[in-house]
């Protein structure tokens, strides 16, 4: 899950100064022109994050043209890039309900020689793999996809 406090705020000038990306109200969702990114910041022990059944909805919405999520990995000082369209590979019927009655899934990730694999915490017979990031490549990485119109 994504910590509080400045562990949730890690590398967020990163998105908005650098990258151009505004956030969108108190969330992990961050908007440029036709690119949304969910970012959340994942700093503990157990290496794992959420997505809410809010935030899926907005991706799901097909007003943008891009979709990405980048993890910041807070413990690691680095990054992950994925399309949304990989990301719902793992995402599946498999969720949790949290105090508000929201839908949430769970994920997990191991790092394993240069890159991560993560998977759905409730079910973990889909795995994806990609590359941990420095601040420069995700930066050169995450433009060169948004160019690409890529989802």
């Amino acid at each position: 899950m994504s910590s509080s406090g400045p562990a949730r705020n890690w590398e967020k000038d990163f998105l908005i100064n650098e990258l151009g990306f505004n956030q969108y109200k108190n969330t992990a969702l961050f908007i440029k022109t036709n690119t949304l990114l969910y970012s959340p910041s994942v700093a503990n022990k157990y290496n794992w994050f959420d997505l809410k059944e809010g935030n899926l909805e907005i991706l799901d919405s097909k007003k943008y043209d891009n979709l990405f999520i980048l993890l910041r990995l807070v413990n690691l000082n680095s990054f992950a890039l994925l399309k949304y369209s990989e990301m719902l590979i793992i995402v599946g019927d498999k969720y949790r309900i949290n105090k508000q009655g929201e839908k949430v899934w769970g994920f997990k990730y191991k790092v394993n020689a240069g890159g991560i694999y993560i998977w759905n915490i409730r079910n973990s017979s889909n795995k994806i793999y990609t590359e941990i990031l420095n601040k420069a490549q995700a930066k050169t990485m995450l433009s060169t996809q948004m160019q690409n119109n890529n989802k």
